[in-house]
């Protein structure tokens, strides 16, 4: 952001990150992350928490906030943050 010469902050848009792409900044201006292999055995946690959102994720922070010790698993079937939350 910077200040026009009114005085009023301007947004300045990164190159990559334009209206007809898509796809919200962070995608665009990171390394596409390596998909995960889908889970091949039984896990044994506390917590197993079915969505990578904003809700899913923020109740894993929570909770390990809460308690490090809990053993929390975040299941997500695209990429955490991939549905509305990036819309």
């Amino acid at each position: 952001m910077t200040l026009n010469s009114g005085g009023h902050i301007t947004h300045q848009s990164h190159p990559r990150a334009t209206a007809t792409n898509n796809h919200p900044l962070w995608h665009v201006t990171t390394d596409t992350p390596t998909p995960c292999p889908s889970l091949a055995q039984s896990l044994d946690v506390d917590v197993a928490i079915v969505g990578g959102g904003y809700t899913g994720l923020w109740t894993a922070l929570w909770l390990s906030t809460l308690d490090p010790s809990i053993d929390i698993a975040v299941f997500e079937a695209q990429r955490c943050g991939h549905g509305a939350s990036t819309r």
